[in-house]
């Protein structure tokens, strides 16, 4: 049986057929899908296929492409047109929402940064930032996706991942930073998850 990877779209498009001919239906973004960890290559473009059914996702659609913002930016809906993201007509750099006085450096986004984002296209969302590790695993037991911020992880000051579930003691999550799937004993989740002040978010 292939390893299979709990994650979320990033950005909606098209579902493909093995020949990476368009299906014509569409899925929406911060959908939650299980698909086949290793991608595979169809006509020169990497894919995932869904775990319960005979259709891929573009990969750049889930991992995503990262831009930090180095300077005040307007949003376009074509190459010429202007438009408005949850009413603003502006990305400022390196950050959503506006935490410049603690964090002047502009890296790092907080739980409410997100949350009308992930409200947006789910309908409804949590932050769950001091919740405690119950209530967490509530949401895991019920197929429902935390991102936890955690300090002093993978080299980070600080880091955000997403927990996809557990098994006794140990949590099983996405690592955005190296693209992989992993697990972490429960008491070592604990001490990285308390050093970036028990924050999550979830829906």
């Amino acid at each position: 049986m292939r390893s299979r990877l709990n994650t979320a779209v990033l950005r909606g498009g098209f579902f493909y057929d093995e020949n990476g001919k368009s299906l014509g239906e569409k899925y929406y973004a911060y959908r939650a899908v299980t698909v086949n960890q290793s991608p595979i290559t169809i006509n020169g473009a990497k894919f995932y296929k869904l775990a319960d059914r005979d259709a891929y996702i573009k990969v750049i659609n889930i991992s995503g492409q990262g831009r930090v913002l180095k300077r005040n930016a307007y949003i376009y809906s074509t190459s010429k047109k202007r438009t408005t993201h949850n009413g603003a007509w502006k990305l400022y750099k390196g950050f959503i929402g506006s935490p410049y006085k603690k964090y002047r450096l502009g890296y790092w986004v907080a739980p409410n940064g997100v949350k009308l984002v992930v409200k947006h296209y789910l309908g409804k969302a949590q932050n769950m930032t001091n919740c405690g590790l119950p209530a967490i695993k509530d949401k895991l037991i019920n197929s429902h996706l935390v991102v936890v911020w955690v300090g002093m992880f993978d080299g980070l000051s600080n880091h955000a991942i997403t927990l996809t579930g557990y098994h006794g003691k140990t949590i099983y999550y996405n690592d955005p930073w190296t693209g992989t799937k992993r697990k972490i004993k429960q008491e070592i989740f604990a001490t990285h998850w308390a050093l970036d002040a028990h924050r999550a978010l979830s829906y």
